[in-house]
């Protein structure tokens, strides 16, 4: 596939020229192209080596942010933190990618409420720049029902799950389903949670881990 092909050109590239002018964006793309194969920690390797030997390119902060998404995702909350922060110092003026950087570390904190508040502003952002249908848009709106659900405002989440399962359908659906099932449940709605939680199971998309 493309990302196998691209991956060699990186790999050759890295190989043959260890001082070369476009190390940086090579490692770049590199990671990306591994974090597309699943190859987790090879992908955290390759970011953490960007931050290491460039920490002036324009690339740094971007990198530093994804290495903090990717360790979430991973499970390093403490790492997580770190390379937030780092990309939070590195960015010039605040934007959506700050805000959510910013709302991942209060997340971490669990300061849920308002890391609730900076997802939901993150994704207004994220449309504004990439319009509704922005994947970005739809993960922090996802993100956003998780901190409200997790500071105890559990009609809050469930409005929010279902939204947005009725008006997108992407990787997150099976999740929003599911969740606006548990929280229904928080909230003794015996009936809508057995029907979400359904709907969730039986959905072709699978059910992430969230």
């Amino acid at each position: 596939g493309r990302f196998e092909a691209a991956q060699k050109n990186y790999d050759l590239y890295l190989q043959n020229y260890p001082g070369g002018i476009n190390r940086a964006e090579a490692l770049y793309g590199r990671a990306f192209g591994r974090l597309e194969q699943k190859q987790y920690a090879a992908a955290m390797a390759d970011f953490k080596l960007l931050l290491e030997e460039f920490k002036d390119h324009p690339l740094a902060a971007d990198a530093a942010f994804q290495a903090g998404k990717l360790a979430v995702f991973l499970k390093q909350e403490g790492a997580a933190s770190t390379f937030f922060m780092d990309a939070i110092a590195r960015s010039r003026g605040e934007t959506a990618r700050t805000l959510e950087a910013r709302a991942w570390l209060d997340y971490e904190a669990e300061k849920f409420p308002s890391a609730a508040r900076m997802f939901s502003e993150a994704a207004v952002q994220y449309a504004e720049s990439g319009g509704d249908a922005d994947p970005r848009r739809t993960e922090m709106r996802f993100l956003t029902g998780l901190a409200e659900f997790r500071a105890g405002e559990y009609r809050k989440a469930a409005d929010r799950f279902e939204a947005l399962a009725a008006d997108t359908d992407t990787e997150f659906t099976p999740a929003a389903l599911a969740n606006a099932g548990v929280a229904w449940l928080k909230l003794r709605r015996l009936d809508r949670a057995l029907e979400r939680l359904r709907e969730a199971l039986d959905h072709p998309k699978p059910l992430r881990g969230r």
